[in-house]
């Protein structure tokens, strides 16, 4: 009685095929973790960006959020909220920039100016 090979080989083949489904599935949980990181590290350089324009606006008109304002580029992806406020000695500049969507923060910052007193 001869045997057949045959269900060895649907059996390597089964096994093969389960191997490659498994290391595809890896794959793309990979590839949607580089995706999420990817979006994550943009919001990030934008929201560093606009920080660093802040800043710098803030030491020019200090005083005047709208000029600070004005000079910061408007995004449909991205909001942004200033807020000033002041103390004796310092005045401050409240940054925070979110997700335009969900309304997540993703970065925020506190810029501190001494006041300089005018002697006559």
């Amino acid at each position: 009685m001869r045997k057949s090979s045959s269900g060895l080989f649907l059996m390597e083949l089964i096994i093969v095929i389960f191997f490659f489904a498994l290391t595809s599935a890896v794959c793309i949980q990979i590839f949607v973790r580089a995706h999420f990181a990817m979006e994550e590290a943009r919001d990030l350089n934008y929201a560093n960006s606009q920080v660093t324009n802040a800043g710098e606006l803030f030491y020019e008109y200090a005083d005047d959020i709208d000029s600070i304002r004005q000079y910061l580029p408007e995004s449909s992806e991205y909001d942004i909220e200033l807020k000033l406020r002041e103390d004796d000695k310092y005045t401050y500049l409240d940054f925070a920039c979110f997700k335009a969507g969900d309304h997540k923060l993703i970065y925020d910052y506190t810029f501190k100016k001494y006041k300089q007193e005018v002697l006559d």
